[in-house]
């Protein structure tokens, strides 16, 4: 998993918001999780199992990108990265 694949199959579901999680989970949702629950970014320090040099979220904790741009192609790099304690529904 990548941030880059997991916004792509986001996109091609319609989803505009998009999340990795401990190195190889990707979550799609429709709206990002809400600002309280932000931890710091050095929590996601888990490297993606497809990009030893970018994170994926960790334990326990969901790097979230987005809002994606209603009319992106999924090919796009992330828009305001945000990163969320949890798991953003599906």
């Amino acid at each position: 998993m990548t941030n880059a694949l997991c916004q792509q199959i986001c996109a091609s579901r319609g989803f505009y918001v998009y999340g990795t999680q401990y190195s190889t989970q990707c979550y799609c949702a429709s709206a990002s999780p809400a600002l309280t629950r932000k931890v710091a970014d050095s929590q996601c320090s888990m490297s993606c199992k497809g990009d030893a040099g970018v994170m994926c979220g960790g334990n326990y904790r969901l790097s979230v990108f987005g809002p994606l741009d209603s009319g992106s192609s999924g090919t796009n790099g992330p828009a305001k990265k945000r990163r969320f304690w949890g798991r953003t529904a599906t």
